[in-house]
C-alpha cells in the first residue's frame, strides 16, 4: 500500500544514510539516558543492526537536526564507529518537532513484571538458561529467578481452589 492510498506520510517508508558530520542533536530533547541502558542499546545495535532509523528534521542548510535517536546516533557514531548513518526525515515546523521529540520519548511503554516472567519461561523452553538469559536481557541472575517466581505463584494462585473462610452461622444450626 502506498502514501497516496493510506492518506499518511510514513517517513520510515524512505530511509536515507547521510555522513554523521551532516546530524546534529537538537537542543530541546528533554530525555537522558544512563550509561547501563546506553551499554544494552550498544548491545542490541551490535547484535540486530540498526533496526530504526533516526527521526531527523532537514535544515536549509543540509543539515539534519535529530528529533528522535540521538542515543542511537551516539551509540553508532561514538561508540561502534559508524560513519553513514540511517535516517528517516520529517517535515514539521520547530514546535511540532519539539512535540514529537517527546512524544517519541514518552509513549514507548516499559516492561510489565508477569509478563517479562512468562517471557523468561519461554526462553527457558526454548533453551536458554536462567544465566544466558541474565546475559542477554542485561539483568542479574536473581531477577531472572525472582521473574520466574512471580509468574510461578501467579499460576499457582490461579490453580487453587479457595473456599469460604468462615461464614455466618444462624443460632437454629448450632
Amino acid at each position: 500500500m502506498t502514501q497516496k492510498q493510506t492518506g499518511m506520510s510514513h517517513p520510515c517508508m524512505d530511509p536515507q544514510l547521510v555522513h554523521k558530520e551532516d546530524i546534529e542533536a537538537n537542543d530541546y530533547n528533554p530525555n537522558r539516558v544512563p550509561d547501563p541502558e546506553l551499554r544494552g542499546l550498544e548491545k542490541s545495535i551490535r547484535s540486530n543492526g540498526m533496526t530504526m532509523p533516526i527521526v531527523t528534521f532537514k535544515r536549509d542548510d543540509e543539515t539534519y537536526e535529530i528529533v528522535d535517536g540521538f542515543h542511537r546516533y551516539l551509540v553508532l557514531t561514538e561508540w561502534i564507529g559508524e560513519d553513514w548513518i540511517p535516517v528517516s526525515v520529517i517535515d514539521k515546523p520547530l514546535g511540532e518537532r519539539m512535540m514529537a521529540t517527546v512524544e517519541h520519548n514518552a509513549f514507548r511503554g516499559d516492561h510489565k513484571t508477569e509478563l517479562m516472567g512468562s517471557l523468561v519461561e519461554s526462553l527457558e523452553e526454548e533453551g536458554f538458561t536462567p544465566e544466558e538469559i541474565a546475559e542477554e536481557l542485561e539483568k542479574e541472575k536473581e531477577e531472572i529467578i525472582r521473574l520466574k517466581q512471580v509468574v510461578g505463584a501467579a499460576d499457582e494462585m490461579a490453580a487453587d481452589q479457595y473456599g469460604q473462610s468462615w461464614g455466618v452461622q444462624d443460632d437454629d444450626e448450632s
